[in-house]
């Protein structure tokens, strides 16, 4: 993740968690579910890290008037 600064500038994640629903389903794919999202909020966390200006921003929904 070297020179990162350089790579965007700006990241918006869209439902990270919605994929996850659909890809595995019922109790039994529950830990691989666990470690696969663990995996890309692990690389999240370290690209937050080399940035630092990483800001959270949660909208449970949108609408145009």
């Amino acid at each position: 993740m070297s020179n990162i600064r350089n790579s965007f500038s700006l990241m918006i994640i869209d439902s990270a968690t919605a994929h996850y629903r659909t890809d595995f389903l019922g109790r039994g794919e529950l830990a691989a579910r666990q470690n696969h999202l663990g995996k890309h909020l692990r690389t999240l966390a370290r690209l937050a890290d080399e940035v630092s200006q990483l800001t959270p921003h949660v909208a449970h929904s949108l609408s145009i008037a």
